[in-house]
């Protein structure tokens, strides 16, 4: 008679079709945006084809976007809230994250900071699990940029870090030196210069990777490292920045009329006004060449007419002065603007005291609009509290990781619980298996039992 051996092949191929059946997940398809038209109006007819597949629909709504964003939010708004509709409805996370990405990008253009953020952080999750690093690299990098222009440059610097990261490990050496400029526009806001200059090099090195470097933006680094020098009052090397920034082959014009107007005022607040006259000579032959708008306009009038001030031309400053104010905008907040009302003002008082002709119907304009540009600014800010609106945004942001964090809790429980499940329908499974083999073989054994006593029987019988 066989020995009984408990067999554990049908129990073990049971445990693996369970174990086979709780680990299946479905992989992501790989969503590739098909060859569209550009313009608008044939994205709309194609969208009327009732045959579309959601993937080309998706990159449809996502092309009507960056077709109108710029020229239309609204409708673009209107196709990223019908993307992201879809892309949620059928799971489709690579859109799902553009869908955010650009929807955070129209609130932020729109001034809407904080749900801007939010959004941003969204996209910045769904290209993390669909593995698009340098998409999240991009959403890290316009969250620091949102702080930066509300000031709040220390709540910046970390968010540009993350990105810069990113960005370093994917050898994307144009957006790193992006970043790294950026964090020194950080730095010299707080007047930390020697981490400012630091950062700057860290740009230049980056883009210095590039196989083709774009002269520009060499030339915009020095100009910024000059900037920083200029603004710590060092100004003989503000200079050789400045220089080194206009010895490219190849800039533009507009590029170097800015270098040149940065010159002259690193000159003349060292006092060396034949060198700035010099520089000055040169800005005006190239400005009369170019097609500047009122910002240009304004700041290099402005450092024109402090050129004669400090030489003690005030005639001279207020002429020049006085046409800027003419073409300025006054009912728009610019900070070079209400430079100029400053200078004037500061002319005026320099020309009442040596006994000049100002007029009083001057100074009561001059008055009158330096306080407009107050009244501007502080309309602004019981609207924009900058300092109120970086708490708020530093808020949300934490509230935003605290819901993912239990939401991954969550998950992780839901799996946990999943998995116990499974086991114990494993156990279950496998304990009746077993018991159904064992009760099969010990109904065998008894039959052969059975016989084999009969057999017994009959020889007995026989005697």
């Amino acid at each position: 008679m066989k020995s009984f051996k408990l067999n554990f092949k049908i129990p073990l191929v049971i445990f693996l079709l369970c174990l086979c059946f709780v680990s299946c997940n479905t992989e992501e398809e790989n969503i590739t945006e098909k060859s569209l038209p550009k313009d608008a109006t044939s994205l709309e007819a194609l969208l009327k084809n009732d045959e579309l597949t959601v993937d080309t629909r998706l990159a449809i709504y996502y092309e009507l976007y960056k077709t109108n964003k710029n020229s239309d939010p609204q409708i673009a708004q209107a196709n990223i809230e019908k993307l992201i509709t879809l892309a949620e409805t059928t799971n489709n996370q690579v859109y799902q994250g553009k869908g955010e990405y650009a929807k955070a990008v129209l609130l932020r253009k729109g001034g809407n900071y904080q749900q801007s953020v939010i959004h941003y952080l969204k996209a910045a999750e769904l290209f993390k699990n669909t593995g698009d690093l340098l998409r999240k690299g991009d959403a890290s990098n316009d969250i620091g940029f949102i702080f930066l222009k509300i000031e709040g440059y220390d709540q910046a610097i970390p968010y540009f870090e993350q990105a810069a990261k990113i960005f370093e490990t994917a050898k994307d050496w144009k957006h790193l030196s992006l970043v790294h400029s950026n964090i020194a526009v950080c730095y010299t806001k707080t007047n930390e210069y020697e981490a400012a200059r630091a950062s700057v090099d860290e740009a230049r090195q980056a883009i210095e990777h590039l196989n083709k470097v774009d002269v520009n933006e060499l030339s915009y680094l020095d100009i910024q490292k000059g900037d920083i020098n200029y603004y710590d009052e060092k100004y003989d090397e503000a200079i050789n920045n400045y220089i080194q920034s206009i010895s490219y082959q190849g800039i533009s014009n507009d590029q170097k009329l800015l270098t040149y107007y940065n010159l002259i005022n690193a000159y003349m607040y060292k006092k060396d006004f034949k060198n700035a006259k010099n520089y000055l000579s040169k800005a005006k032959e190239l400005k009369s060449s170019l097609e500047l708008g009122v910002y240009m306009l304004v700041k290099t009038g402005n450092i024109e007419g402090e050129f004669y001030q400090l030489q003690g031309n005030h005639e001279k400053a207020l002429e020049i002065l006085n046409n800027v104010v003419a073409i300025a905008d006054e009912n728009i907040i610019n900070s070079y603007y209400s430079n100029t009302l400053e200078l004037i003002s500061k002319s005026q008082r320099a020309l009442a005291n040596q006994s000049g002709k100002v007029s009083i119907d001057d100074i009561f304009k001059i008055e009158d609009l330096r306080r407009n540009q107050e009244q501007l600014k502080s309309k602004m800010a019981d609207q924009l509290d900058f300092k109120k609106l970086q708490v708020l945004l530093d808020t949300q942001i934490q509230k935003y990781y605290r819901d993912i964090k239990q939401a991954k809790i969550d998950q992780e429980r839901s799996t946990i619980i999943k998995i116990a499940s499974a086991c114990i329908a494993v156990f279950i499974l496998t304990l009746l298996g077993t018991t159904l083999y064992i009760r099969n073989k010990k109904v065998v054994y008894e039959t052969q039992v059975k016989k084999v006593r009969a057999l017994f029987n009959e020889s007995e019988s026989d005697r």
